[in-house]
């Protein structure tokens, strides 16, 4: 039989243990008061604030709205069908490990990337700039539309399937798969660093529109996996 000392260690190793022990946490944006996300009234349970924990999952049911801040995503972000996350002066930040899944339609300033990022299938993300970091990845299913009114610069991994609207340029130092008849416009230059830029192009349409274009490619062999290949000396605005 142990003694009563022994077992008051044991006791107190599994408090510790389970003290330690972190359980996910759901909250759940109802808009049951405003738009305004940072209202407590439109959360269940409760107000998970503008930081989203290792441990939070945050899921955007109605249009919700912020205004003059950001939203870190340590966590998981997730816009489900019918949802809507737009940002009035406002940015999404994914941390590593972080992950935002979008079902909805996500309108923000920035979406900067240091983890993970899913445009689902038909699904809408209009940014005006989207930054991609070395450990990021980025997954546009199909029928999705993503749209920047800037820039574009990746130094992680994108997976293709929808449509991809860039109005200015293309900063590629990463990973692009085109796939399934996606479709790639960039309305301004392409910037591609070799060898780690690498298009892989199956049935693919690459367009770059607008009269004053320029295509700089280090490694022009990077072209040689494109299957179709489109350039379109138009004005942008036709």
């Amino acid at each position: 039989m142990p003694s009563k000392k022994v077992t008051l260690y044991i006791l107190l190793a599994l408090f510790c243990l389970s003290s330690t022990h972190i359980q996910a946490k759901d909250y759940f944006f109802t808009g049951v008061e405003d738009a305004l996300y940072v209202n407590p009234a439109n959360w269940e349970p409760n107000y998970p604030g503008t930081t989203l924990l290792p441990e939070d999952h945050v899921y955007i049911q109605a249009e919700a709205i912020f205004i003059g801040h950001n939203l870190d995503v340590e966590g998981q972000l997730e816009v489900l069908p019918g949802g809507i996350l737009r940002g009035i002066n406002g940015s999404v930040s994914i941390a590593q490990g972080g992950k935002l899944t979008n079902q909805g339609e996500i309108l923000v300033d920035e979406l900067y990337n240091n983890g993970a990022c899913v445009n689902g299938f038909a699904s809408t993300m209009k940014l005006n700039t989207y930054i991609g970091t070395e450990s990021s990845w980025m997954q546009n299913l199909s029928s999705s539309y993503m749209v920047l009114t800037k820039n574009l610069v990746n130094k992680g991994q994108i997976c293709h399937y929808g449509e991809l609207d860039i109005r200015y340029d293309l900063h590629n130092e990463g990973k692009i798969n085109l796939n399934n008849s996606s479709v790639l416009a960039i309305h301004g230059n392409l910037m591609y660093t070799c060898p780690q830029g690498l298009y892989e192009a199956k049935t693919s349409l690459f367009s770059v529109r607008g009269e004053k274009n320029h295509i700089t490619v280090n490694d022009i062999h990077s072209f040689h996996c494109f299957k179709r290949v489109e350039v379109v000396n138009e004005d942008a605005s036709k």
